[in-house]
């Protein structure tokens, strides 16, 4: 955060009375310096709530809640609630990997395996992706040894 004077001149009568008002740009953040929640695009919801499902799953400490892999479907899902299509989503997943996931892709055999590590544009024919462990270990997302 870096802070921003407001308001134009002010005498040095005026600024010794009243303190300097602060205005704080949040970057990627949902909080202002007061506590209050702000409202993030849809686009940020979205990124948020792949992120806090992908690692909600992979570092469950019950085994049937645990599992590496997020279909398409799920993804949908995640855009809807966030306020997008489902294009949108399935696109904007894909330009996350990288900074939110690594893995490989599940579907057609034409791209079963495939390892996505970069953003790509959305294939055709996926059904889901299994995600890399190892990557949100390294990354410190994930603990070493899962729970």
């Amino acid at each position: 955060m870096r802070p921003e004077s407001t308001g134009g001149r002010q005498s040095s009568q005026d600024a010794r009375r009243r303190p300097l008002q602060v205005v704080y740009h949040v970057r990627g953040g949902a909080k202002t310096r007061a506590g209050r929640i702000m409202k993030l695009s849809p686009r940020a919801r979205f990124r948020r709530s792949v992120e806090d499902e992908i690692l909600r799953r992979i570092t469950a400490e019950d085994p049937v809640e645990r599992n590496f892999h997020m279909w398409r479907q799920e993804v949908d899902q995640i855009g809807r609630d966030s306020g997008l299509s489902e294009e949108d989503a399935r696109r904007l997943f894909f330009l996350l990997a990288a900074s939110v996931w690594v893995g490989e892709i599940m579907g057609a055999e034409s791209i079963q395996g495939y390892r996505v590590g970069a953003p790509i544009p959305e294939p055709l024919d996926w059904l889901g992706v299994e995600f890399d462990v190892s990557w949100f270990q390294e990354e410190g997302k994930a603990p070493t040894p899962l729970p």
